[in-house]
């Protein structure tokens, strides 16, 4: 005998528990509107991830509340960074950041999001159910109504914070990563966020990140395309790539591979995704982030917040129709409109890569662009004149 479904209406559907969705859930907690949260997998999950995040997180993380950060940190589970390293052939860029800057905050993704995930099951004003898979989601007068198993909600507006979705194989824009945890790698202590691109073997780059406790994350990323044709499995081109920068294998010596590896795919476009009639985007499923800028947990949880203020405003009008969802798009697109132009320089830049570096390398040695890089508001606000304002400020 088959089970009725059960049926549950709400106003506000979160579909999604990561950093994203899970940052909506805690402002619209904090302003005392009931919601459902749902995610197909339960916690604590792992997540394929770089894990070295921008400074938003770390502002996030207090606004919601001061003890996050310190509970955090007693359990070791955070590393605070203010340098980063990329490298290649003609570029050994080295910044390391004021300590006024607000901090990188480094990591393991299954920790962050299962903490995250706690404390949305301790607020009183949202409700939770995992493991539960939407495998429909349609419209319906009013809003839309979402299908899993054994299970049907109607809800007058959806946050999608389901990450990125799947994306055809042949898709251009598709890249494989496979990441290894270690421990033990040298020099001990904090180095930040480091960032390796390679033209041989094969095109792609190396990510390492430090974590707490003495960790490491080290991921390799390649051009899904170029991976196919190459004789390498991963394991073997992240060798090849350690012997290609002087000094990085010596520092993998007394390293201690820790688990197995495991690996993902990554769309890096310029898809953008907002909004829809009663449903919002948030995350990953916004737009796509390229790892090279490392800001994708702090765009998802910045989004989160953005579409929990404009929840709130609509929830106390009690329209939750397509104006809400009209004014997250434009709020968004002001806000989010430097991130992506940076992702499509970035995306030009490595698909040309072969022709820029030694222009790059020109311009990151001069004192100028330097000084440039270890301002962190050089991308708030930006317009051409403001830009050229600030380059006009530095040289004076």
């Amino acid at each position: 005998m088959e089970r009725e479904p059960k049926y549950l209406q709400t106003k506000v559907c979160i579909v999604g528990a990561g950093p994203a969705g899970a940052t909506t859930s805690l402002y619209l907690s904090r302003f005392g509107i009931p919601h459902l949260v749902v995610d197909r997998a339960e916690f604590p999950r792992d997540k394929v991830c770089g894990e070295s995040f921008d400074g938003r997180v770390y502002r996030i993380l207090r606004d919601l509340s001061p003890e996050f950060l310190s509970r955090l940190h007693r359990d070791q589970l955070l590393l605070e960074t203010w340098n980063y390293r990329f490298w290649s052939d003609q570029i050994d860029l080295s910044v390391a950041y004021p300590k006024s800057n607000l901090p990188r905050l480094s990591a393991n993704r299954a920790e962050l999001d299962a903490f995250l995930f706690r404390q949305v099951q301790d607020a009183t004003s949202a409700r939770v159910i995992t493991p539960a898979k939407i495998e429909d989601i349609h419209k319906k007068d009013g809003g839309w109504r979402l299908t899993a198993k054994d299970l049907i909600i109607d809800a007058d507006l959806v946050v999608m914070a389901a990450g990125a979705q799947p994306t055809p194989t042949e898709n251009p824009h598709l890249f494989v990563f496979s990441r290894q945890y270690y421990e033990g790698i040298a020099p001990a202590g904090e180095k930040g966020l480091e960032v390796y691109y390679f033209e041989q073997p094969v095109r792609g780059c190396l990510f390492m990140c430090p974590l707490s406790g003495g960790r490491y994350n080290v991921e390799v990323g390649v051009q899904q395309s170029r991976y196919r044709s190459a004789p390498f499995n991963m394991p073997a081109l992240l060798t090849a790539y350690l012997g290609s920068v002087p000094g990085l294998k010596g520092r993998f010596a007394d390293a201690r591979v820790l688990g197995k590896s495991r690996g993902t795919t990554m769309e890096l476009a310029t898809r953008v995704r907002w909004s829809d009639s009663n449903l919002i985007y948030v995350g990953a499923g916004a737009f796509c982030v390229n790892p090279i800028t490392g800001m994708g947990v702090g765009n998802a949880m910045s989004m989160g917040k953005l579409a929990a203020e404009l929840i709130r405003d609509a929830y106390e009008e009690e329209d939750f129709s397509q104006r809400v969802t009209k004014k997250y798009r434009r709020a968004a697109r002001r806000k989010y409109r430097n991130v992506l132009l940076m992702n499509r320089a970035v995306n030009l830049i490595q698909r040309h890569f072969r022709f820029v570096e030694p222009i790059l390398s020109l311009l990151l040695n001069t004192a100028l662009v330097k000084r440039l890089l270890l301002r962190n508001d050089l991308l708030r606000g930006f317009t051409p004149r403001r830009l050229y304002r600030k380059l006009i400020n530095e040289k004076s």
